[in-house]
């Protein structure tokens, strides 16, 4: 099975936390929102991305892989109402297999609720203080999903990952590639 991608990237609703609850604007991804909104220019906090989106009828039985490039700085994610994980760490890619949420040939919606942590962060969130950063706090506050966000398919039994270990002095390189799903008898990987 050839991996087939469908971009999310492109316009999202949004709203900050600072807006009203039924206040929604419409922010780009990728980008972060400081650049995006000139009221909330260096305003870290929390924020709320949604997008709709649907499926070809084909990608059944496949594995359904949301995948996003970054999201800085901590990110909890939903798919149609469900939580399919969270995300800490604003320059690092990750995704979520989300088959088990997701209507094939019909409509969904993904949602992102996103923490951009200043010196008063929200519970759960290390302060900026204690985040990983170098030279871009000088920029001051980049929140947001500013990489691009895709949905990607894949044969249900695909690798997750791939690790080396390396013993020099055995002379030997020991490979880890764990499988998203077992295989089945004569079932070609």
């Amino acid at each position: 099975m050839t991996r087939q991608r469908v971009s999310l990237d492109g316009y999202w609703s949004f709203r900050a936390a600072t807006d009203p609850a039924d206040a929604r604007r419409t922010a780009t991804v990728p980008g972060v929102w400081q650049a995006q909104f000139p009221d909330l220019a260096e305003k870290p906090g929390l924020a709320t991305y949604q997008r709709n989106f649907s499926l070809p009828a084909e990608w059944a039985g496949s594995a359904v892989i949301l995948h996003f490039g970054a999201v800085d700085y901590w990110a909890e994610v939903w798919v149609n109402d469900q939580r399919v994980g969270a995300h800490e760490g604003g320059y690092l890619p990750f995704e979520f297999d989300i088959a088990t949420q997701v209507r094939t040939g019909g409509q969904n919606t993904v949602r992102v609720e996103v923490a951009d942590p200043g010196d008063e962060p929200p519970a759960g969130v290390p302060p900026f203080s204690e985040v990983p950063h170098g030279k871009q706090s000088w920029y001051g506050a980049v929140g947001g999903l500013w990489q691009s966000v895709w949905l990607e398919r894949r044969a249900p039994v695909h690798f997750q990952a791939l690790t080396l270990m390396v013993t020099p002095e055995a002379g030997r390189v020991t490979a880890r590639l764990p499988l998203a799903a077992p295989v089945v008898a004569g079932q070609r990987v």
